[in-house]
């Protein structure tokens, strides 16, 4: 099941929050809620706190935050966000991406030209009518037939052999929500294919087996959630970046700075040099270079840090004792041989301030993600 998630995660290749699994049976199941907030058309994910989760006192955030920061008004039908389909055809796209990463896929490079079924892999450039950049991509690998790009788009790339660029306009429907800016717009394509693959794909069912999953139904389950955590990422990533901070507090402020500056020295450390040395190579001895770049790492992480605690005071959750250690031994059990963890305790002392924050983010997105849905 763990390699099913891992490569449902690698397909979507989009970010996404740490998910917590509740399967181990030496723990209670968390309080009604948490797991689901919405319930009966009410948001309830309030639960009661049992345990003062670590985290950083310089993130207290104990005033009043409006005085602060001014979130968008994200339940109107105004505020768009990058929303992943949840249709039968978008998880069959899924599901193809599943196939194509098969142990039993059989891929062979082919110097032709490029037809329904076979495998291409490109690079693409893209302009607005007015000359702006829009989107680019490298390795871009599609099915060609099974629209994973954008509807239509295979249409424009079929028929390209290895090596060959084509220049092409192509108008993104109105209701495009995978890239807000590109939605209605119609953007001139410069696209190099790399490579032509012809692709035998397995059986569904050698895919489950591989995988140890039970059936379509629990992998169509499984493609569902993952499209859903990716949707409330994107959700709070758009809440973020249309929230106004009038100010900073400072104490928060400056220990954002000072992380920054701690993720400097440790890498002076790891290279065996100094911190003056790790600036003149990554800055050019610039020390306005140093402080713009400090300035835009910790106001960044000063108000997404803002945002998911006004969320949070908003909708009144807490975190357990009893769901954040569930958290911390799944992520020991998934990753503590990779990061040569031995115990769970090391995972608490070296992750748990960053695993409580992510945690906290993680709710705020589901709460509010869900209102929005009602």
């Amino acid at each position: 099941m763990k390699r099913a998630c891992a490569l449902i995660t690698a397909v979507m290749m989009l970010f996404c929050f740490t998910a917590c699994k509740n399967n181990k049976t030496e723990y209670d199941t968390p309080p009604e809620g948490m797991d689901n907030p919405q319930k009966d058309d009410e948001i309830t994910v309030k639960a009661e706190n049992d345990f003062e989760v670590p985290l950083p006192e310089e993130f207290t955030f104990d005033y009043n935050m409006d005085e602060y920061i001014t979130l968008p008004d994200y339940t109107s039908e105004d505020f768009k966000f990058n929303r992943l389909p949840l249709d039968d055809s978008a998880l069959q796209k899924d599901i193809e991406f599943l196939k194509l990463e098969s142990e039993s896929a059989k891929v062979t490079q082919v110097n032709r030209e490029s037809q329904t079924g076979d495998y291409l892999v490109f690079d693409y450039t893209s302009v607005f009518d007015n000359g702006e950049n829009a989107l680019s991509g490298n390795n871009i690998g599609i099915v060609l037939g099974n629209d994973m790009f954008a509807p239509g788009f295979d249409d424009y790339v079929e028929g390209l052999k290895k090596d060959q660029s084509s220049v092409f306009k192509y108008t993104f429907p109105e209701s495009w929500t995978t890239n807000i800016m590109a939605a209605g717009k119609t953007l001139t394509f410069t696209v190099k294919v790399k490579y032509v693959n012809e692709v035998i794909l397995p059986e569904l069912e050698t895919v489950l087996s591989e995988q140890e999953i039970k059936d379509e139904a629990e992998l169509m389950a499984l493609l569902t959630e993952k499209r859903e955590e990716t949707n409330r990422y994107n959700f709070l990533e758009e809440i973020i970046k249309q929230s106004t901070v009038t100010a900073y507090p400072e104490k928060e402020y400056a220990y954002c700075e000072s992380l920054f500056e701690a993720d400097i020295e440790a890498r002076a450390r790891m290279q065996g040099i100094t911190k003056e040395q790790v600036i003149a190579s990554e800055y050019n001895n610039s020390t306005e270079k140093y402080e713009k770049a400090k300035k835009a790492y910790a106001e960044n992480k000063c108000k997404r840090a803002m945002v998911a605690y006004y969320l949070r005071d908003k909708y009144g959750f807490e975190l357990t004792k009893n769901e954040y250690n569930l958290c911390i031994e799944d992520y020991f059990n998934e990753n503590g041989k990779e990061m040569g963890l031995k115990s769970v305790s090391e995972v608490h002392t070296n992750l748990g301030e960053a695993m409580a924050n992510s945690l906290f983010s993680d709710l705020a997105a589901k709460a509010a993600y869900n209102e929005k849905a009602r």
